[in-house]
């Protein structure tokens, strides 16, 4: 192996090393931006699905709750002419 080889491959070396270094922080703030979008998708994913869950309850309570507010309007008020019938005094 001759000296100029072997500088030859010195630097070829310190390049590789420089250049994985500079990949290895690269790759790791791509993860780090991945993860951030990763975490803000899934609370974006409870988040709606807690809504919908809180939603569809409200549909549902609020249909019960008129239902018998109906029933409830409907059943207090009785007819003048059954009232007078039911008199015997």
């Amino acid at each position: 192996m001759s000296l100029t080889a072997a500088v030859q491959d010195l630097f070829k070396s310190a390049y590789e090393f420089i250049a994985s270094i500079f990949h290895t922080i690269f790759a790791a703030f791509a993860s780090l931006v991945h993860l951030f979008e990763s975490v803000v998708l899934k609370i974006v994913a409870v988040v709606g699905s807690i809504g919908t869950f809180v939603l569809g309850n409200f549909i549902v309570l609020s249909i019960g709750a008129g239902l018998m507010f109906f029933y409830l309007q409907r059943s207090g008020k009785k007819p003048a002419a059954a009232l007078k019938a039911k008199k015997t005094n």
